[in-house]
């Protein structure tokens, strides 16, 4: 039988401390076949500043992928070396300094450079109190302050593998520490105000005229600063944030296309948006990771949007889409049932797949029937214009209801369950 029961928290090998935190979303690297992550931790009070963690690790060990060796660095007059990750030296941290509180959930990677937006948000005090005394969410006790802006910040890989470093950099306890908002190796570009939890996939090109660019998606959720992350700010009673919430107070997100000059260091059009339907969640297939790509899997509102909603492309998610990059507002859709909300996609390439077919995948969805109380995996095939629109191809029943649909999984080639 299929065994749902948690199996416990991870140090990753003793990777994480227990003071450390891990994202929830991993970045494959195809050439050099690494994992790339980051953690957050909570902002120091005195310093008023948030540290963010980078990880990049070996894609079947999950060990770092190489270790800077700090006395090889002082004795070779400051020119960094690496060594495998097999090596019993213990790996420095690489860690980002930013200013007060770091709305951080997602990331960018490209063959080069770990990409964050970064906006400026404080904390509010009550709620804060609040929430560490666990009578809140820590995502309640944020607001965005009426001179805030959105900065991408890029951060050069090779710093993470110990080029060009310097003996600066190095904190007392022997980790990395690299000011991001005044480093004059990270690059910092400023893109018209918006907020986002989640990127689709990114990566580096030449334009025509030989100019580098970064081409990345981003689902943004509004482009408005009066917002609360889906919780009402203007709520202060004890009533959960289900009993008060509105329709017209849920911000519609989009999908959209940034295209950054690198040469320029800035924007070098507006944005271009991709789809309307509130796409969220979204997915390539690992093997286009951080490279080029036409296509795009996400989560969508139904397409059956009840009419007395004000918004359109407003609701739950309860659809799949497949968003085409080269054509602006050309996506399919598969709608489930209205009673049917739908979990992340993951995506399964297919075994023998013709190279040259980017979409030759599968994905792989939980949904879940909230009239029922059953939840399935639904699996779509999305190869060739249309596939996707003919619905899945099959669903399993799990032995266990979801009341809310599983997010952030992954699917890993060569993992097998025996089910008798």
């Amino acid at each position: 039988t299929l065994d749902m029961k948690e199996k416990g928290e991870s140090s990753m090998d003793g990777l994480l401390k227990e003071e450390d935190g891990i994202a929830a979303h991993f970045r494959y690297d195809p050439i050099k076949h690494t994992y790339v992550t980051f953690g957050t931790s909570f902002p120091d009070l005195v310093s008023q500043t948030t540290r963010v963690c980078l990880y990049e690790l070996d894609a079947d060990t999950f060990k770092p992928s190489n270790v800077i060796d700090r006395d090889a660095f002082d004795q070779q007059e400051h020119s960094p070396m690496t060594t495998s990750a097999s090596s019993t030296l213990e790996q420095p941290k690489f860690f980002l300094n930013l200013p007060g509180v770091v709305l951080i959930h997602d990331f960018i990677l490209t063959e080069n450079y770990v990409v964050f937006t970064w906006v400026k948000a404080a904390l509010d005090p009550f709620r804060t109190m609040k929430a560490l005394l666990g009578f809140g969410a820590i995502s309640g006790t944020m607001a965005i302050p009426e001179d805030s802006e959105t900065v991408l910040l890029l951060i050069p890989r090779s710093m993470m593998a110990g080029s060009d470093l310097r003996p600066i950099d190095f904190t007392d306890d022997g980790n990395i520490c690299i000011d991001a908002l005044a480093d004059d190796r990270i690059t910092r570009i400023e893109l018209p105000f918006s907020f986002n939890f989640h990127f689709g996939n990114g990566y580096e090109t030449r334009a025509s005229n030989g100019d580098r660019q970064l081409i990345f998606d981003m689902m943004r959720t509004s482009e408005d600063k009066d917002f609360d992350f889906a919780i009402h700010s203007s709520n202060n009673s004890n009533k959960p944030v289900w009993e008060t919430l509105q329709p017209e107070d849920v911000p519609v997100g989009d999908m959209t296309r940034h295209i950054v000059n690198l040469d320029m260091k800035q924007l070098q059009e507006d944005p271009i948006v991709l789809c309307e339907q509130s796409p969220e969640f979204p997915a390539v297939p690992r093997h286009v990771s951080s490279r080029p790509h036409r296509y795009t899997y996400t989560l969508a509102t139904n397409k059956k949007t009840p009419s007395h909603l004000s918004k359109p492309m407003w609701g739950a998610h309860s659809a799949i889409t497949k968003i085409d990059a080269t054509t602006p507002g050309k996506y399919e859709t598969w709608s489930f049932d209205s009673d049917e909300f739908v979990g992340e996609p993951t995506m399964v390439r297919k075994q023998g797949a013709d190279p040259d077919k980017e979409d030759a995948c599968y994905v792989m969805t939980t949904v879940s029937k909230v009239s029922t109380g059953t939840t399935d995996i639904a699996i779509m095939d999305v190869e060739g214009e249309g596939a996707l629109e003919r619905g899945p191809v099959c669903r399993l029943r799990l032995p266990e209801f979801l009341p809310y649909s599983a997010l952030h999984g992954a699917f890993h080639e060569g993992v097998v369950y025996d089910f008798d």
